[in-house]
């Protein structure tokens, strides 16, 4: 019996490792490719905003210090966020390192684009009800 346990143990490990493999390769392909990212790739960038800033503690995923982070990198209005293409997000994460992957785990663009018509996010909902505690 103890044998039996360990070949499905082995077996699992086995099928672990190469689920991990496709799953990189297959990430590499649709996400990156070869392309290396370049300043080509920047999403629209602010020297400073011209008008009241967006509160962008309403999206999930971002923080005071990531708002402060995207704020001094010309990110300041929902917008902004909204229209960044997959080759933006990975500028972002070369670049700004400060979040890597953030933005695309916790789908910064879906909710930029639902703020930015004037709606409410389920999260943002929580930050205004004073549900969520700032944080860093």
């Amino acid at each position: 019996m103890t044998q039996l346990a360990i070949d499905i143990a082995i077996c699992l490990i086995i099928a672990a490792i190469i689920g991990a493999v496709i799953g990189f390769l297959i990430a590499k392909i649709f996400f990156c490719g070869d392309e290396k990212i370049t300043d080509e790739h920047k999403p629209h960038l602010i020297d400073k905003p011209t008008e009241p800033k967006d509160d962008l503690k309403y999206i999930s995923g971002i923080g005071t210090n990531i708002e402060k982070t995207l704020n001094e990198n010309g990110i300041y209005y929902f917008d902004q966020i909204a229209s960044w293409s997959k080759k933006n997000i990975l500028w972002i994460d070369e670049y700004l390192k400060v979040f890597k992957g953030r933005a695309q785990r916790d789908n910064w663009v879906r909710q930029a684009k639902i703020l930015n018509e004037g709606k409410d996010t389920p999260f943002s909902l929580k930050v205004k009800k004073g549900d969520i505690a700032e944080y860093e």
